[in-house]
């Protein structure tokens, strides 16, 4: 970001596995995808740290927009660094920055070494539910698990699962956390919060909302992209939410990010949206034409997935635009970045 006031996109990588993608994570100088249709862990260098991209079919994806030698099949800045096959499909990715955790689906949570080259399987554990989602604190491991939330620990070899609870019926989608609370977001049941003390996991709040996919918060406020609602701004005071004010992107809200000065929403048809937030009210800044599902930044670049295409778009943003740097095309469905 040179200019707080444009996103510019500075690269795409292209690559038939990354159809689909639903999920990214950028760790380091790598950055992680997951495709719904892909067959392979993969990963793709980003010429900083390794990031990395979770496939529904079980995929993983690497790549590097700032190595001035990383150059993919279409003359962009990204280059395949590894894949691994999950034999399942992986619908979300988190990573320590020591080793790679994907939620597979019906295959449970997967823990991967990667190397720089090469992904290395060490555990998986049957979650009993469907694995949608996974995040960590560096200490704890936690996933949703469509009607179960689960958290577990790694000591570099086994998975141990510490607790699980019910969602109490509604189907958790994608989790999060802020070092105090962790955030469950549950489609038209909204977004939960839970407490954690090492021991057990016990509801404290929800709050209703009419489609939530994803949250997200800045240390002040909690931010839930709510699908046909838009991006909806909470308060949290370890007892009950409190909207403060919502903003009905162009479409259907599905994932939302912030790097702390700018709140970023994936909006599934109407694209990469960036936005201010005073307390009060959001301001929309400046958007992208591609369609975007999910969304994950590195202080530099800002990454997406197509929903149209399932390419990997990687943006730049200025504080006033958004340049495009570099995509990754794919036939397979990524899911998470």
């Amino acid at each position: 970001v040179t200019d707080p006031n444009n996103l510019t996109l500075v690269g795409e990588f292209q690559d038939a596995r990354l159809a689909n993608v639903a999920d990214i994570k950028i760790i380091g100088q790598t950055l992680y995808a997951a495709s719904r249709n892909g067959d392979d862990i993969a990963t793709i260098n980003i010429g900083c740290d390794p990031a990395f991209v979770p496939f529904n079919s079980g995929a993983d994806i690497g790549f590097d927009p700032e190595g001035a030698n990383c150059l993919a099949n279409d003359g962009g800045p990204f280059t395949l660094a590894g894949t691994y096959s999950t034999l399942a499909s992986a619908h979300g990715v988190w990573s320590d920055n020591n080793y790679v955790y994907v939620a597979a689906a019906a295959s449970g949570l997967h823990v991967f070494d990667y190397n720089g080259a090469s992904f290395t399987l060490i555990d998986t554990y049957d979650t009993g539910g469907n694995a949608e989602a996974v995040w960590g604190d560096g200490t704890y491991i936690y996933v949703a698990d469509n009607w179960l939330i689960s958290v577990y620990t790694f000591d570099g070899s086994t998975l141990t699962q510490i607790d699980e609870i019910s969602t109490g019926g509604y189907i958790a989608e994608n989790i999060w956390g802020d070092g105090s609370y962790i955030y469950v977001v549950g489609q038209n049941t909204g977004v939960h919060a839970y407490s954690f003390d090492g021991t057990s996991i016990v509801p404290v709040a929800s709050y209703v909302t009419s489609d939530a996919r994803a949250a997200w918060g800045d240390g002040t406020y909690i931010y839930v992209a709510d699908r046909g609602s838009g991006i909806r701004a909470f308060r949290f005071n370890g007892v009950a939410f409190t909207e403060i004010a919502s903003y009905n992107t162009i479409a259907i809200s599905y994932d939302v990010w912030s790097d702390g000065t700018y709140i970023y929403v994936a909006d599934e048809w109407g694209g990469l949206t960036a936005l201010t937030f005073d307390g009060y009210g959001f301001i929309e800044i400046a958007s992208t034409s591609q369609f975007s599902l999910r969304i994950w930044g590195d202080g530099v670049y800002i990454y997406t997935i197509d929903s149209n295409t399932n390419d990997v778009l990687a943006y730049s943003f200025d504080g006033s635009s958004f340049t495009l740097i570099n995509s990754n095309t794919s036939t397979t469905d990524v899911r998470d970045i």
